[in-house]
This record gives structure tokens, sequence and C-alpha cells, in this order.
């Protein structure tokens, strides 16, 4: 599951002018893919390639991009 930095760095490019789409195409994944993603329907585990080539275009780390599994399982979110 992505983390709340990783949605919040997308929605920052997005306000910015950037389409998600493009975001997508840069990263070299479908749009499709990226709205799976950050709607939760996938939930890529860490050391997705996809995940690795949005957080190149968002200007994170692949840790930054993942939910803490544990404070996320304590919040009854999981």
């Amino acid at each position: 599951m992505v983390s709340e930095k990783f949605m919040k760095a997308l929605k920052s490019v997005k306000e910015s002018g950037k389409p998600l789409y493009q975001i997508a195409w840069d990263a070299g994944v479908s749009p499709g893919m990226l709205y799976k993603i950050s709607a939760g329907i996938d939930r890529p585990k860490l050391g997705d390639k996809r995940v690795k080539k949005l957080c190149s275009c968002l200007g994170l780390s692949e840790d930054e991009a993942y939910a803490d599994e544990h404070k996320t399982n304590e919040a009854g979110v999981v």
C-alpha cells in the first residue's frame, strides 16, 4: 500500500498543472495503472518496479512511497 506522502506528492504535481496521465507516461506506466495504485485497487508490495518508476518522477525515495504496515494495522486501516 502506498503512503500518504506518495499520495501528497501526486496531488502536489497535479495541482502544479501537470496531468496525472503525463506523470504516468513519464514513469513508463499506464494512466490506468496509476489510477489503480492511487485508488488502492492495486496495492503494490515493497520493491514494485512501477512504484520505483513513479518515485523517480515524483522525487521520492522508494521507502517514502510505502505506508508503514505496522502503523497502518494499528490504525485499523488494513
